[in-house]
């Protein structure tokens, strides 16, 4: 009897309830479908004012649901869910980043810190976020962790590096830097050279050439490229926006959402808001039915 009293008392805090309401967290499925899909703001708004006062159990889970609806309004609740302060939660949207594989700004450096520091498996997730967002700033610490006590954060800051640079060497921290030194270089003088021949208004261009090059090495200076491609999207030639409708698309840069949205909505050339149209839809950004025609 006295167990049996016992184990009903346990119950309510063993059960995974919020804090706040006292009801069962919502599997991921549900919150999937609550927030929609791509997720709205009002929605993912709403889940994150709960999410504040509740477990580790329900941030995991809203993570997920982020990760799988994907959209502006996600990436930022991911964001958002950096907050907490447990490291479940942290590697949970770290997954959900690698699962969308678009890149954006604020994650990326919340990945590149918690791969410095924290739990081997805060670490390992962080590197497998980077290894489809990063950038040639996060090569050092990449490098860096090559050498790391722990296994499988050298295995995943190995499996970072030839995510970032394409590039497939042995696990020596040496052998990489020497590589980088010889490979940086070049690449970045080309990359440049390309993004100055684009902004470039008054000197014709091989357009499909300059892309190539912007696509190879975009990465190794991903902050210039972002602002070009935006640049491009506000161009007035349709062939320019088209190909920074491309360009973003190919980089995975969905912190040009917003302008590829305006750029949908108030477009006029065919060409133009098909390519934007595609670009958002890669991006998970819901179009505005009430584009207007010219």
């Amino acid at each position: 009897m006295r167990l049996l009293l016992f184990i009903l008392v346990l119950i309510p805090f063993v059960a995974p309830r919020s804090a706040d309401a006292g009801t069962a967290i919502p599997s991921v499925g549900d919150l999937i479908a609550s927030l929609g899909s791509p997720a709205s703001e009002e929605a993912v708004s709403k889940a994150l004012a709960t999410a504040r006062y509740r477990d580790k159990e329900y941030g995991v889970a809203l993570a997920r649901a982020l990760g799988r609806t994907g959209g502006p309004s996600a990436m930022e609740g991911l964001v958002d869910l950096m907050r907490s302060r447990y490291a479940e939660v942290h590697v949970a949207v770290f997954e959900a980043v690698e699962t969308l594989d678009l890149r954006h700004a604020g994650l990326v450096e919340h990945a590149a810190l918690a791969a410095q520091r924290g739990t081997p498996a805060v670490r390992e997730a962080a590197f497998g976020a980077l290894s489809r967002t990063g950038d040639a700033t996060h090569l050092s610490i990449m490098l860096r962790c090559l050498e790391d006590a722990d296994p499988g954060v050298r295995h995943t800051a190995l499996r970072a590096l030839r995510g970032v640079t394409g590039a497939s060497r042995p696990p020596s921290r040496a052998s990489w830097s020497k590589w980088w030194t010889r490979y940086g270089a070049r690449g970045r003088k080309d990359l440049h050279a390309a993004l100055d021949a684009l902004a470039d208004e008054t000197t014709p261009i091989d357009l499909r050439t300059i892309s190539d090059v912007i696509e190879r090495y975009g990465w190794i200076d991903l902050p210039a490229v972002r602002l070009e491609v935006r640049a491009l999207l506000h161009r007035s030639e349709t062939t320019l926006q088209v190909e920074g409708c491309r360009l973003a698309q190919a980089l995975r840069l969905a912190d040009l959402g917003a302008d590829v949205s305006s750029l949908y909505r108030y477009a006029s050339e065919k060409r133009v808001i098909e390519a934007a149209q595609a670009c958002a839809r890669a991006f998970n950004i819901p179009l505005h039915r009430d584009r207007l025609e010219r």
